[in-house]
């Protein structure tokens, strides 16, 4: 073999990792834009970086910060925006106090909501109980003795959100134990600073006593595990009314929804769903999930601790929209 049939042999060998690499990305290499992304960043070939690296370093080209807006005051004591794409790809568009646990209130009920699609059947049948009434409020008017199915319960837990219905669901379980999964599931899925110590998120009696509390940051990933394993919550929170019935098929309410941006926000993204959430403790709270405005994914949107919850959630999602450049995926 001559001298350079050796150079090019061994050259060719060496070659091999970055055109296979370069393969994984082919689909990828559709546009110029893409391509620019890459000249952009040609540490990343010449560190023939995963596929997975490529595609974040996409994402963040095509979802640029529009500089020329300002950054929003947000007045909540915490406020989290997160953008996912429909690979999963996310990136942070505001935080402000993101990693703080606080009182989230009536958010509770999203992981109660969770816990009651993944372990209740939803034909199951459940007696209120005197002990579930006496629940601080009484939205829902349930009274003793009435039956009704586990999912009209769970629509009146998420749509009107009702703490009766949180209790009826809680001690047809045990409320220890009910509680006791709601935290085993927290911890499952990996959310930090998140305690629940309510099954509805009420304040509790005594200074001294544990409260439901999570930060921003924590609240916008329980939605991602829901979506992905429990999607009918959020299907459920994206109603604005739901007629109720006992489980003999007597009407008893319309149940109509807490979250004011639901029926009416002037965006011209749709709202997937939301939670709303108030304590004298807590204040108010909100997290919002919208489509993202490139039709690619969603938006998820975090409010704790605030006066005026609509109006700074408004806020927060008026500015995501302008301050980046959504451009298709």
């Amino acid at each position: 073999m001559s001298k350079n049939t050796k150079y090019f042999a061994a050259a060719f060998l060496l070659s091999m990792p970055l055109w296979a690499g370069l393969n994984l990305f082919s689909q990828n290499l559709e546009n110029t834009f893409f391509l620019s992304a890459l000249s952009s960043h040609p540490e990343v070939l010449a560190a023939q970086t995963s596929q997975w690296e490529l595609q974040k370093i996409l994402l963040q080209e095509k979802l640029r910060r529009d500089n020329s807006v300002p950054f929003a005051d947000i007045l909540a004591k915490a406020a989290f925006s997160l953008y996912v794409d429909e690979r999963g790809r996310t990136k942070i568009l505001y935080a402000k106090n993101q990693d703080q646990p606080l009182p989230i209130a009536s958010l509770s009920k999203l992981m109660t909501g969770y816990v009651v699609t993944k372990y209740f059947p939803p034909q199951e049948i459940l007696t209120v109980t005197k002990e579930a009434i006496a629940k601080e409020e009484n939205t829902g008017d349930f009274r003793v003795g009435e039956k009704f199915f586990v999912k009209d319960l769970l629509h009146s837990l998420l749509i009107e959100s009702s703490n009766d219905a949180a209790a009826a669901l809680a001690l047809s379980w045990g409320r220890e134990t009910f509680l006791n999964t709601m935290n085993d599931e927290t911890a499952s899925l990996g959310l930090k600073e998140t305690f629940f110590a309510d099954e509805a998120g009420v304040d509790p009696n005594t200074p001294e006593a544990n409260i439901n509390a999570a930060s921003a940051k924590a609240l916008s990933e329980l939605p991602r595990h829901i979506l992905t394993n429990a999607p009918e919550v959020f299907e459920i929170l994206g109603l604005s009314a739901y007629r109720l019935s006992t489980s003999q098929g007597t009407f008893h309410h319309t149940v109509k929804t807490t979250n004011d941006l639901l029926i009416s926000n002037g965006w011209p993204a749709k709202v997937l769903g939301g939670k709303t959430g108030w304590t004298p403790l807590a204040q108010g709270c909100l997290l919002l999930i919208l489509e993202a405005p490139n039709q690619n994914g969603y938006v998820i949107n975090v409010i704790l601790g605030a006066e005026d919850r609509f109006g700074q959630m408004k806020n927060l999602v008026d500015w995501t929209f302008k301050a980046y450049e959504w451009k298709p995926l």
